[in-house]
């Protein structure tokens, strides 16, 4: 995020998950630092983000005039997962090959990637595969269920890219035009249930990758 702010999603006084606004260490309402914008859901990160080009100029200027002893101290806030929920969550497979060479010389990824998977031939470009949302987006701190069908689950701490601005067909030089800041992910695998004996797909991106709680995030 542009310095001076954060943005993070809270549970609120009433219970309820809130927008809110960290400044130094102090954590205020969005909702309440932008009033007057009627067409703004101003009540959740996301809707911010689906409005940034008006949202992000106003949330500098509340963090120029804001006051020492606003808000409330970050310490005594239940933070949640910081979007919720996204639209999408495509993730980049740009790391795969290091990281399957590390499961295959420790012995953690089991028979899903032996014999000539150890090193396979690594692509030019990655592949992407998508996180499903509001039952795998948990928040920091919050409990993880490991799923009964696996005896093999795997984390991997990712950089999230969250995008602030619909743009098409983008440049590497005007990319992050687009990026409204990043947060931390962290990518849950059931690695024994990557490879699907006698299926023509051979691979299970989805089964792996989406059970509840498989993405927490911030």
């Amino acid at each position: 995020m542009p310095a001076g702010y954060r943005l993070l999603s809270y549970r609120g006084a009433d219970g309820k998950p809130a927008a809110g606004v960290l400044i130094g260490d102090r954590v205020h309402s969005a909702a309440a630092l932008l009033p007057g914008l009627a067409d703004v859901d101003t009540r959740s990160t996301f809707g911010l983000l689906q409005a940034w080009d008006a949202v992000d100029s106003r949330l500098k200027e509340a963090a120029a005039r804001a006051k020492p002893d606003g808000g409330v101290p970050l310490a005594g806030v239940k933070l949640l997962a910081p979007i919720l929920y996204p639209s999408a969550l495509f993730c980049a497979g740009a790391n795969y090959w290091d990281h399957l060479e590390e499961m295959a010389r420790s012995g953690a990824a089991g028979p899903a990637v032996t014999g000539a998977w150890q090193r396979p031939p690594k692509p030019a470009d990655p592949w992407f595969f998508c996180k499903t949302i509001a039952h795998s987006v948990i928040g920091p701190g919050d409990a993880i269920h490991l799923p009964a069908f696996s005896k093999k689950v795997d984390w991997e701490a990712e950089i999230g890219v969250v995008i602030g601005q619909a743009k098409r067909n983008l440049t590497t030089a005007n990319a992050f035009e687009a990026v409204a800041g990043y947060t931390i992910v962290n990518d849950l695998s059931a690695r024994d249930f990557i490879k699907r004996e006698g299926s023509p797909f051979v691979f299970d991106w989805v089964g792996q990758k989406c059970f509840d709680g498989s993405a927490p995030m911030g």
